[in-house]
Parts: structure tokens; C-alpha cells; sequence
């Protein structure tokens, strides 16, 4: 993308978005900034399997149109948007944008307890390079394929160059939970989802019943005796 291409993202149409957020709505984040950001708060329309935004490998993003308003203003929603939908990361590809941009983070995340935090970070034109092909396998969701979860292998430990925010180099080495969310991020940038690296489709669960056979069997047996889950 270059700096005279216009950025024409598509926003969810509810007024009632800031008024929720006010009255308790939506994630604690998303609250945060409702209320430091009165004048312009926005949540973009995530983009579902099936959409041709997510099967279009991005475009690179011209560095002289980070800075500029229009684009800083992408990033803020980017970030509103994968707080409000409970995500750890989210793709230009996912909010109907095919360029090399994506947005991450894991601070306190429910779902994620145990893994270790993931600073907010803006990733442009990242380029990954795998440094350990061993692979591990773990369970992915995605806000582009809802209520859905399967299990996929993905490589231990990358290194990934990219610009940051305000078009600084970024250049740093990542292991594990936060390799594997580059990954998966970085694969929308490629218009591949997490089912195209899944060798089989056999663990393909909906939510529900993951829940209930995978995640609720497996709390269990790492409770202590004489307690419970809920306890």
C-alpha cells in the first residue's frame, strides 16, 4: 500500500458502542479507552472464513503512511477491536484490509492464565524467520473462523523483523505462546488461516463441546484432591 491508497476500513454499525462501553460493556480495556477517548471510539467488522479479504495475501505498507493520521487511527481501532472480542491478536486481513499490518497482545488474558504476558505490539511488513523447527502442539481459536477450536503445531522459536507503530525497526527473537501468535497472525498476512497448518481435521471442535470434553476433563485433573475446579 502506498501513501496516496486510502484506508477505507468497515466499522461495525452500532451508535450504542461507547454507551455500553460506559455503562460496564465489553472488556475492561475496551472501557479504559471509551473513557479517555469521548470525541471517536470505533470497532471494526471482523471479517468471517469465506470472506475473499481472508484468502487475499496483504499488500506491504508504504512507510512514509505510518505517521500519518488516518493510519495511527487504524491502529488505535485495530487494538479496540481485538480487546472488545477477547482476543490476543488480530489482521489487517481480518478487519477487510489486505495489507501487511497486524496488532497483539496477552496482558491478563482469561483464557490464557499461565502463559507469559505479550506487550502491545504493532507489526508491520513483519518478515518471520524460524530459528527452532521443532513443534508444538496446542489448541487456536480464531475471531475470523467463531466458535470454533483445533489443534495445531507451529514452530517453537522465530525471529521476527518488522516496524513498529511509529515506523521504527523492531528486530527480536520469541519463543513458544508468543511465537505461536506471530504465527498465526503472520498467517492471515498470507490469506492462510490456522486449518490450512492443521495436519488433520479430527481435533475440529465447536466451542461448546470443547469446552465441555476438552477444557472442563483437563481442569480437572489439574485440581488438587479434596478440591475443586471452581474452587
Amino acid at each position: 500500500m502506498t501513501a496516496g491508497q486510502a484506508i477505507q476500513p468497515v466499522y461495525v454499525n452500532d451508535c450504542s458502542i461507547y454507551g455500553r462501553a460506559i455503562a460496564g460493556g465489553g472488556s475492561r480495556a475496551f472501557r479504559k479507552r471509551a473513557n479517555r477517548d469521548k470525541a471517536r471510539f470505533m470497532i471494526l467488522k471482523v471479517a468471517r472464513l469465506g470472506h475473499p479479504a481472508i484468502r487475499t495475501p496483504a499488500q506491504a505498507i508504504d512507510p512514509a503512511m505510518i505517521k500519518s493520521p488516518e493510519f495511527q487511527r487504524l491502529l488505535d481501532d485495530m487494538v479496540d477491536t481485538m480487546h472488545e472480542y477477547s482476543g490476543v491478536g488480530l489482521a489487517a486481513p481480518q478487519v477487510h484490509l489486505s495489507i501487511q499490518l497486524a496488532v497483539l497482545e496477552v496482558s491478563h488474558h482469561p483464557r490464557y492464565p499461565d502463559v507469559p504476558e505479550v506487550p502491545l505490539t504493532y507489526l508491520i511488513n513483519p518478515q518471520v524467520t524460524v530459528l527452532d523447527t521443532a513443534t508444538i502442539d496446542d489448541w487456536e481459536g480464531c475471531l475470523s473462523i467463531p466458535e470454533m477450536r483445533g489443534v495445531v503445531p507451529r514452530y517453537k522459536q522465530l525471529r521476527v523483523v518488522a516496524l513498529g507503530r511509529q515506523g521504527e525497526q523492531l528486530d527480536f527473537v520469541t519463543s513458544d505462546f508468543h511465537a505461536r501468535v506471530i504465527q498465526h497472525e503472520t498467517d492471515h498476512l498470507k490469506g492462510e488461516v490456522y486449518l490450512d497448518r492443521m495436519p488433520n481435521l479430527r481435533s475440529l471442535s465447536h466451542l461448546a463441546e470443547w469446552q465441555r470434553f476438552v477444557l472442563e476433563p483437563t481442569q480437572k485433573r489439574h485440581t488438587p484432591a479434596g478440591k475443586t475446579s471452581s474452587d
